[in-house]
């Protein structure tokens, strides 16, 4: 049952982001109650997928050159980046209600770390 738990929370966060992406297609005239909702999706699935990082960072890193200091490189890098992703998860998910940075903006960039996919992957 232990197990279950994290499994359901990821399946939980990863409908919630899915359903925010479709959402964030086109309507300018958003709302509060939409944007204020999609900070709470955004914290929620940032809090949970925020070690997705550390493979994201390794491959960064490895893009130019493939060495162990590279890979030790991404990995410390991508062990840091998921900290401060779980962390700003955590906190847009406390301060949904509150309108700020801007109007509901994202505290960090990209706002999913499965986003900014025109980054090159080595190999390619």
């Amino acid at each position: 049952m232990e197990s279950v738990t994290p499994c359901l929370l990821f399946l939980i966060a990863a409908s919630f982001a899915v359903a925010a992406d479709q959402n964030s297609a086109g309507n300018p005239m958003e709302g509060h109650m939409t944007l204020m909702s999609r900070k709470l999706i955004r914290g929620v699935t940032n809090a949970v997928t925020g070690i997705g990082e550390v493979p994201r960072q390794i491959t960064r890193a490895t893009i130019d050159e493939k060495s162990a200091a590279t890979y030790t490189r991404g990995t410390v890098s991508g062990f840091g980046m998921a900290i401060m992703r779980t962390a700003v998860g955590v906190i847009e998910t406390a301060t949904f209600i509150i309108q700020a940075p801007g109007n509901y903006d994202p505290l960090l960039a990209p706002s999913f770390v499965w986003e900014d996919r025109d980054q090159p992957v080595a190999g390619e």
